[in-house]
């Protein structure tokens, strides 16, 4: 019986991977190149990164620009986007055909996107199973994080956080892939061992 369902589960998954790279296909050549920018494919992306981002911030500080002019603009280059890209999707890959290795890519950055909405919609259903099972806990918890974000925008430019914020969004997943952040976890463990260790020892004498 377990069988079966794990069966069912993986066809379940392997359809709505299909599903969205059909409806992302138009895409998939700027995925791909999103892809290897964000993890850092080559050793300059991180840079890039970095200058891009806080050029498109500094411009947005320098015209003062409101929250719905913003979004009006995002929303445009989105929709240009959308109706350029299957005309142009060919040529920003050349006169080479679409080969296995891009598909593979193109593969796993659906299955990267599927992951990160089931991890999305797993952690809501763990809030709402929370919320009715201790509601207490739940509402205390989430006005206490709520008030520390509040007092967070009260004390510092907002444009700032929100500066901060999306750069460390996007240096993360290349920081992940190159092993960047496990390493500074790895080191703060065992300092905090180390510290651990000296004050029990210390209490010993």
């Amino acid at each position: 019986m377990s069988g079966l369902s794990a069966e069912g589960s993986s066809n379940e998954q392997s359809l709505r991977k299909e599903n969205l790279m059909h409806a992302l296909s138009d895409w998939r050549e700027l995925f791909i190149f999103a892809q290897n920018v964000l993890l850092w494919k080559k050793r300059y992306f991180s840079y890039i990164i970095a200058a891009v981002v806080t050029c498109l911030f500094l411009i947005w500080w320098w015209i003062e620009a409101s929250i719905i002019s913003t979004m009006a603009v995002l929303l445009f280059v989105l929709v240009t986007a959308d109706y350029f890209l299957p005309t142009w999707g060919s040529r920003l890959r050349g006169s080479a055909p679409w080969e296995s290795a891009q598909e593979n890519e193109y593969e796993q950055v659906c299955t990267q996107l599927l992951n990160a909405y089931d991890w999305i919609t797993k952690a809501w259903q763990y809030s709402q199973t929370k919320k009715h099972s201790n509601p207490k806990s739940y509402v205390v918890s989430v006005s206490a994080f709520l008030f520390i974000l509040g007092m967070f925008g009260y004390s510092i430019n907002n444009t700032f956080l929100l500066y901060v914020f999306v750069l460390c969004a996007c240096l993360l997943p290349g920081a992940f892939h190159k092993g960047i952040v496990q390493q500074c976890i790895g080191t703060a463990c065992r300092k905090f061992q180390k510290l651990k260790r000296g004050k029990e020892h210390s209490k010993v004498n």
